[in-house]
């Protein structure tokens, strides 16, 4: 399973309690709404509706507003999805729109993740 573009490059893992997916390339905005609109359509088959999306490895999307409009494409696209934990670069602000949960740390986003 993965998306199809050059600025976008997936990795998956699915576990018994959530699935992963980390996101790596430059993708243009227009090229991130499109993985969303694809990831969107691969989750409603999922059996387990929890995902931690790694966003560390995205090197596009520096302009705080086109991070807002991501996030809030990512929570309007997995919005069947139980629970959503974001994971972004450190240096990135923590206002990425319609997101569950944004965090620059993954031990921390899979804890949250994973409580009840």
């Amino acid at each position: 399973m993965g998306f199809a573009s050059q600025n976008i490059r997936t990795e998956w893992s699915q576990h018994e309690t959530h699935s992963a997916v980390q996101v790596s390339g430059a993708p243009a905005l227009h090229e991130f709404f499109s993985f969303l609109s694809w990831l969107s359509i691969q989750t409603e088959s999922w059996s387990v509706q929890r995902l931690l999306l790694d966003l560390r490895g995205v090197q596009s999307m520096h302009d705080p507003q086109d991070r807002f409009l991501a996030g809030n494409a990512l929570g309007l696209a997995l919005r069947h999805v139980d629970k959503v934990a974001a994971i972004v670069p450190g240096h990135a602000d923590t206002d990425h729109g319609g997101c569950d949960s944004v965090f620059t740390d993954e031990r921390r986003a899979l804890d949250w993740l994973l409580a009840n």
